[in-house]
């Protein structure tokens, strides 16, 4: 089962994917974020300041907004997932 959410401003960059991975004997969900790319010489600013340490106060996140209509959906992605017998 998979779930594709897309920032209100259906940029696509904004996009969060949600997984529900099955086997035989449990159940898990992976949420992968697509962080907005970004051109090569600011890679390599940040891979440098994060060899030295260097790190943002407030962290390196990249934001998907969702109205009423996706909070919807998310929880009926959520509901069905946890429904499954051998989620862990």
């Amino acid at each position: 089962m998979r779930e594709f959410v897309v920032c209100v401003c259906n940029h696509l960059d904004h996009l969060v994917v949600l997984n529900v991975n099955e086997d035989k004997t449990n159940t898990d969900i992976t949420i992968e974020v697509h962080l907005s790319p970004l051109p090569l010489y600011k890679r390599l600013i940040n891979a440098v300041k994060y060899v030295f340490g260097i790190r943002s106060r407030y962290g390196d996140y990249e934001e998907v907004v969702i109205d009423k209509e996706k909070a919807i959906q998310l929880k009926n992605f959520f509901e069905n997932a946890l429904a499954k017998e051998n989620f862990f």
